[in-house]
């Protein structure tokens, strides 16, 4: 995480001074400086949700872990995640937002929406307009770039980058700052999960001790398998036949 922000630090000076446009510079800058720090907060609380090293506070979950943070501090449940959700979107997209050389001089909101602008919108064009826009035009693009298209227009599932999209909807978010062999095992995984799902079947992980158990196995699985196809093939039938009535 070293060196995953690098920001000026802010003068609190302003403070007493009788400057009106001194004391209107302190106070933006301030402000600045909260949400950025907000964004730091929430880099480091995703790295520890994804390693695991509240365990080491004591804590037997990451929930527990925030649940103590919040008694703490006051701070709604909702604030907390929304931190989170900005540290994931900028860890996933900083060597873009560093290489348009966003400095965050409008805060970290606008952040929220990159994804949703991303989605259905040329990468190039929506950094740029990432980096000109201000924050309420920005809004208005990225929910124009989300409703380009109608759900029943999207694939099942396909990958952009390290996102795995279900039906047009974000399903699946890879960090990609993960160790190389876990990356690559959670987009197997993943790769893996949708197809199955796309083929009306499933993914089930069991663990055997010996190869009369794994035959047992077989046999009930080819079972289970044919009737769960079987009841996904009718709820995509029904969901088929909504859709139709919906056009209607």
């Amino acid at each position: 995480m070293r060196n995953l922000i690098n920001i000026d630090n802010f003068s609190r000076d302003y403070i007493n001074s009788s400057n009106l446009r001194k004391l209107d510079r302190g106070i933006r800058e301030t402000i600045r400086g909260i949400q950025i720090s907000a964004l730091a907060v929430g880099c480091v609380l995703l790295k520890m949700q994804e390693d695991g090293s509240y365990l080491d506070l004591n804590f037997t979950s990451f929930t527990a872990y925030l649940d103590d943070i919040i008694d703490g501090t006051k701070f709604k449940r909702s604030t907390i995640y929304n931190w989170i959700k900005i540290g994931r979107i900028y860890i996933s997209h900083k060597d873009d937002l560093k290489a348009i050389g966003y400095d965050f001089k409008e805060g970290t909101t606008k952040l929220l929406y990159l994804e949703d602008a991303l989605s259905n919108g040329d990468k190039n064009e929506v950094l740029q307009n990432f980096k000109d826009m201000p924050l309420r035009e920005f809004m208005a693009y990225a929910k124009e770039n989300k409703e380009k298209k109608e759900p029943e227009d999207f694939p099942f599932w396909e990958l952009t980058g390290s996102i795995f999209m279900n039906e047009g909807k974000r399903a699946v978010i890879l960090n990609t700052e993960l160790e190389e062999y876990s990356y690559n095992m959670l987009m197997g995984l993943n790769t893996a999960g949708f197809k199955a799902l796309e083929n009306s079947q499933s993914i089930l992980v069991v663990y055997l001790k010996n190869m009369r158990e794994l035959n047992r196995f077989k046999k009930i699985a080819r079972i289970a398998r044919a009737e769960m196809r079987e009841e996904m093939r009718k709820e995509r039938l029904e969901k088929k036949k909504k859709r139709g009535g919906r056009k209607k």
